[in-house]
């Protein structure tokens, strides 16, 4: 593991890596492709993205509009801009690098909160003013995760971004994972914006989180008609029926939950040595067993300057 760009390109340059991606700026990926025009060079989405909870049975955050306000000021095309240079995009409730259970592209990038037309996006903004001065222009609080460097970089430009959309009051701290998972537990930290990891089947992405009887639904969300779409699809093995089931969740999460707001997710600028067959990277934790199929061809004419 190694924490900043410099670092990964010094080793992937000199073949300590056989391949590697970026950690904040895809620039220096961008300029090796175009210097060494034999690498492997893959881009994919990835798993992780960004994120904001509320815990919506504590005050002021217990009101859904003051919720959907603050979906609808967050510019999440400003999010994918200042995080990863443009190399991102929108997310709804489950990641859409997850084909066969994300809403679809053309469907999300149509709701409140997703749309980019200037237009439209006035619209939400709006809106999303209206919806706040309806609660009472509540000041807000938030706490950003200390991890990866780029979260707490952007804290300042969300301060603002919700200022100038909301004409809120908004106060920001930054914080350890650690100290926000405690917080969070403990009803400390009601809106904490923050970095996930994500995972490989729908069942991961809504279940836990929002199913009133379990023990991950840090949230407090508690909806019955909720639970019966979440259990529907754990019953269902119809591979089409669960889709649609799945589609129907996301919808419902975003019209009437938004306890935990998903703003964005990122793709990762691949780039490997043409020594290393059967290169294959992976959008999850948990893929490792592809490496099985992977070798690394010692006649290949670039493999002589290996360590």
């Amino acid at each position: 593991f190694l924490f900043d760009d410099a670092s990964v390109e010094a080793a992937f340059r000199t073949k300590k890596l056989d391949s590697a991606f970026q950690v904040t700026n895809a620039q220096w990926v961008v300029n090796l492709r175009q210097q060494e025009p034999g690498l492997i060079s893959v881009d994919t989405g990835f798993a992780a993205w960004v994120k904001a909870s509320f815990i919506v049975d504590q005050p002021p955050y217990n009101d859904f509009r003051l919720r959907k306000a603050i979906h609808l000021a967050s510019d999440r095309r400003q999010i994918v801009d200042a995080l990863w240079q443009g190399y991102g995009r929108p997310q709804g409730p489950v990641g859409w690098v997850l084909k066969q259970w994300a809403l679809p592209e053309e469907e999300l990038l149509k709701l409140p909160g997703y749309r980019f037309g200037t237009q439209e996006r006035q619209e939400d903004e709006q809106e999303a003013r209206r919806l706040y001065e309806a609660v009472g222009s509540p000041p807000l609080d938030i706490v950003f995760a200390d991890q990866p460097a780029y979260v707490q970089q952007y804290a300042p430009q969300y301060k603002r971004n919700l200022e100038e959309v909301l004409g809120a009051k908004v106060d920001f701290k930054v914080r350890s994972y650690a100290i926000i998972n405690e917080g969070i537990a403990r009803r400390e930290i009601p809106f904490a914006w923050m970095y996930d990891n994500g995972w490989i089947d729908l069942d991961d992405w809504v279940y836990p989180y929002f199913h009133s009887q379990s023990s991950g639904n840090v949230f407090h969300v508690s909806d019955p008609q909720l639970d019966s779409l979440l259990d529907a699809q754990r019953e269902a093995f119809d591979l089409e029926e669960r889709q649609q089931l799945g589609y129907q969740i996301q919808r419902y999460l975003l019209e009437n939950v938004l306890a935990r707001v998903d703003f964005a997710s990122y793709y990762m600028l691949w780039v490997a040595w043409p020594y290393y067959k059967n290169f294959r990277p992976t959008s999850f934790f948990g893929n490792s067993f592809h490496l099985a199929n992977a070798w690394l061809d010692q006649s290949d004419p670039v493999w002589g300057s290996r360590p």
